[in-house]
């Protein structure tokens, strides 16, 4: 009996990466000889028995865990086309061939008046999207829930790295099973859940001609974290591209926050540390998938 094939990262998520034609162009590591290929959003970021759990006596199948990962999801995407479909109409009102003196101004304008302004009850839904996403993102083998990397990392961020050296070695497999078992879609754990309630959101649009698009990796959420800061520490962030031209970013103190984004500079540090941290990469631009494989042929191996 062949082993179904789950998308790692949705398909419908996946479309608003693609081009004029609905496809993308994609790159993977482990068939980094096939090069960049061009591909419909149905065969890209797919393996088989990606939700199999480490625990075959929880009662849980491989389809009942994504069918929970999907019913939470397309709830998200609801809020999602929305929140995209409002930031397109407000672009389609910007002139074409604007200058950066007229966008800084534009930009200026937003700070007080936002074009678009998720209710809380919305906020809250995208930020535990963002934070899912997040919790379940470092996992790679296709035979375990979890990197065990990620389970260490969580019990380092919540119990600190003196506390866990010296854990009993009975506690932290039981551990890792019940965090194994949290990001293989079973919910939130507390530190994901406290990361969404105790910061803000913030809504990024790029907006320019020349701007080029964000990527999107199996591993889509980055960590913007200054050296000696926390996670939960009001300067550190969680950001994930949600389309080619809008980014999510949990950051600050809670409330609701809109930026636009102006220079490549940014977009390029984005799209860079979700090159670096994913196996498998797309893009609605060659061009700019290229630009990130040359880079990381010439600075070899992750």
């Amino acid at each position: 009996m062949s082993k179904p094939r789950h998308h790692i990262y949705p398909r419908r998520e996946l479309v608003r990466f693609t081009d004029r034609t609905g496809h993308l162009y994609r790159f993977a590591r482990d068939r980094a000889s096939k090069g960049i290929e061009y591909r419909n959003p149905r065969s890209v970021m797919r393996k088989r028995a990606y939700y199999r759990l480490a625990n075959p006596n929880s009662g849980e199948t491989e389809e009942s865990v994504e069918q929970r990962l999907k019913q939470g999801e397309d709830e998200a995407n609801r809020v999602l086309d929305v929140l995209i479909g409002q930031i397109d109409v407000w672009k389609s009102t910007i002139p074409a061939g604007c200058s950066k003196y007229e966008l800084r101004r534009i930009e200026n304008r937003i700070r007080t008046s936002p074009p678009v302004s998720p209710n809380e009850s919305e906020s809250r839904i995208l930020k535990r999207h963002v934070s899912w996403k997040f919790m379940r993102s470092d996992r790679r083998k296709e035979s375990e829930s979890v990197a065990l990397k990620a389970v260490l990392d969580e019990a380092v961020e919540r119990y600190g790295q003196e506390e866990v050296d010296s854990l009993d070695p009975d506690w932290l497999r039981q551990f890792s099973r019940d965090t194994s078992n949290r990001l293989a879609g079973m919910g939130p754990s507390p530190y994901a859940r406290a990361i969404s309630e105790l910061k803000g959101l913030t809504v990024s649009v790029l907006v320019g001609q020349r701007i080029r698009p964000f990527i999107v990796g199996d591993n889509p959420v980055i960590k913007l974290i200054a050296e000696g800061k926390h996670l939960l520490d009001k300067e550190s962030e969680i950001l994930m591209p949600i389309s080619s031209d809008v980014a999510l970013s949990i950051c600050g103190p809670p409330g609701v926050r809109f930026n636009m984004v102006l220079n490549n500079r940014a977009v390029g540090g984005v799209n860079k540390q979700t090159f670096v941290q994913s196996n498998e990469i797309a893009c609605r631009s060659n061009e700019v998938l290229e630009s990130l494989v040359r880079d990381g042929k010439k600075n070899g191996p992750r």
